[in-house]
C-alpha cells in the first residue's frame, strides 16, 4: 500500500443472528501499489480459516442504496 491516510475511528455495535456484537473499525484510505488489483473483478482473501470475497463495485451503486453498506457512516468517505 501506498499514499495511506488515515480518515477515521468508527465503533459499531450491531447484531447479527441474534448474538450482540461490537466493533471498532478504523479506516484509511490508501492505493494499491499493484497497479493489476485495481483490474481483477475479485480478490480473495481470508478472514482466520475462511476464505472471503472482496469485489469492485460501482461507488454509486453504495450512495444510492441499491447496495448496503454497512456501517452506514462509511458511506461519508466513499
Amino acid at each position: 500500500m501506498t499514499n495511506i491516510e488515515y480518515l477515521v475511528c468508527i465503533e459499531n455495535i450491531f447484531s447479527f443472528n441474534e448474538q450482540p456484537y461490537h466493533e471498532i473499525i478504523q479506516l484509511y484510505r490508501c492505493d494499491f501499489l499493484d497497479p493489476q488489483f485495481y483490474q481483477r473483478e475479485q480478490i480473495e482473501f481470508y478472514e482466520k480459516k475462511r476464505q472471503k470475497i472482496a469485489l469492485w463495485v460501482d461507488v454509486n451503486q453504495c450512495l444510492s442504496g441499491e447496495l448496503l453498506v454497512v456501517p452506514q457512516e462509511f458511506l461519508k468517505y466513499l
